[in-house]
């Protein structure tokens, strides 16, 4: 093996040589052992380095990505940080505010900090509690964990606006916003709690960043005829200016 045999090597392994020239070199492999093993012994270093470098792009993109990720984290614990302040700064209107809304709803501080008042805890005329009434009882002992297991198994089998109603704002004393808020929406096509649901909704997407669609419900809120008018456009302007 000489430095031109090499050359030839590391041209070949390039890829660099015409379809004439490659048929030499193939040709030179079948009747020089020692040429085509320097040809894969070359090959096998080219491969493991290809890897080598493969891996160290996919540790790059790791690094890159867990990065990205605690970036996306502050930028949350900022936003979470801004929505509260705005909450705050709505809240504190809201007891100079008339109120319109349900009875005990008003009493809310922005539809989060405090459950939905219970107003019903058992069946009337039944000898012993139904599994509605316990979930019931759960939720106004403020045990949402157990009222969660319960009204989601009811919310499945009972057609009830207010099964729904109170699964939901159990989910959101547990901190879940994101499972509350389907079934708010699907309240917002039902009269009786359509209001309540909407802000409540609202509330829910700014807890989770969802600013876009939280602005366009409050816009919602602000333009009809709705009992937090008031409240959704001070909030607007608290997020606007923040």
């Amino acid at each position: 093996m000489d430095s031109t045999d090499n050359a030839l090597i590391a041209d070949y392994l390039a890829d660099l040589p015409n379809d004439s020239e490659k048929r030499d070199i193939r040709r030179k492999m079948e009747t020089d052992p020692e040429f085509a093993a320097a040809v894969n012994q070359q090959a096998r270093q080219i491969a493991i380095l290809r890897a080598a470098k493969r891996a160290e792009e996919k540790v790059a993109v790791r690094a890159q990505y867990e990065s990205f990720r605690q970036r996306q984290k502050t930028v949350r614990l900022r936003w979470g940080i801004a929505v509260a302040a705005a909450i705050a700064a709505v809240f504190s209107m809201i007891w100079i505010l008339p109120s319109s809304g349900p009875e005990g709803f008003d009493q809310l501080a922005i539809g989060h900090l405090d459950p939905y008042p219970l107003t019903r805890e058992r069946s009337d005329g039944a000898e012993s509690p139904t599994k509605k009434d316990s979930a019931y009882l759960y939720y106004n002992q403020q045990d949402f964990a157990s009222a969660i297991s319960l009204f989601k198994t009811l919310n499945r089998t009972a057609n009830s606006p207010k099964i729904t109603l109170y699964y939901a704002e159990s989910l959101v004393q547990m901190g879940d916003y994101e499972e509350a808020i389907p079934l708010y929406k699907s309240l917002q096509m039902e009269g009786t709690f359509r209001d309540v649901a909407q802000w409540r909704r609202a509330i829910c997407l700014l807890l989770i960043g969802e600013e876009g669609q939280a602005i366009n419900l409050l816009e919602e809120i602000r333009e009809g005829p709705h009992y937090r008018a008031k409240q959704a456009e001070a909030l607007l302007n608290v997020i606007k200016d923040s």
